[in-house]
């Protein structure tokens, strides 16, 4: 099972173009739905359900739908649905599981070098555990960790390749992956891109970007002393 993705892309021009008439209470309402939406793929079409997720009244939710309603349409299912978000749904989730297939297909390919097992899961873990031998578990693929930019990860992978670097054992990958996904996804192509440019073979959180500026979550990395990855 996929983990859900824990962001989506917003085309700011084309929202405030179609919210600049409305009141700040109906595009937070907006915004929450579209949050549902994204999380569990369609909406109720209960008022006071709808009203609770948006975190306001019922008889408010009420006049606010009247805006909000022609953004969403009813479904097979029994629920609503904002169509260009399940759109860019479906096509962030082909991208992603695209990435993760090529990640995997590398995976394999090493494994059959080695003569070793090549049943994976879409997880990139061996389905068995029979072999005993030092060298399978080295190559076997960890999985990877929910909030990953994957797509990023596998060029900083091809990158590393074609630079003929030494490859990461599993577990430094499990270390790589967890750190870069505890960021945005632009953060961590920002990170990955900036190694890319600059012939490194390790990457730096505290570093990349257009400016210096660190998250919360960086900065609490670089406070506590966690070096460069």
């Amino acid at each position: 099972m996929s983990q859900p993705m824990p962001w989506y892309p917003l085309y700011h021009a084309d929202f405030a173009t179609d919210t600049q008439a409305w009141t700040a209470e109906q595009v937070g309402c907006l915004i929450r739905l579209m949050n549902y939406q994204w999380a569990n793929g369609s909406v109720p079409v209960s008022h006071l359900l709808l009203a609770r997720i948006c975190s306001v009244e019922t008889d408010t939710f009420k006049e606010i739908w009247q805006t909000l309603k022609p953004k969403f349409e009813p479904v097979a299912s029994g629920h609503l649905l904002n169509r260009r978000l399940a759109i860019e749904h479906e096509r962030q989730t082909a991208k992603r599981e695209k990435a993760r297939a090529a990640i995997n297909m590398r995976w394999k390919k090493e494994r059959e070098k080695k003569g070793l097992n090549t049943d994976v899961h879409t997880d990139g873990i061996p389905s068995s555990e029979s072999e005993s031998d030092t060298d399978s578990k080295r190559e076997a693929a960890p999985p990877l960790p929910p909030g990953l930019n994957v797509e990023a990860w596998e060029d900083w992978l091809s990158y590393r390749r074609e630079a003929k670097m030494k490859k990461w054992i599993p577990r430094t990958v499990i270390a790589r992956t967890r750190m870069l996904a505890l960021l945005s996804h632009d953060r961590q192509r920002e990170i990955i891109q900036y190694s890319i440019d600059n012939g490194y073979a390790g990457l730096f959180p505290d570093r990349g970007g257009s400016s210096e500026q660190l998250s919360p979550t960086e900065r609490v990395t670089k406070a506590t002393g966690v070096k460069p990855l």
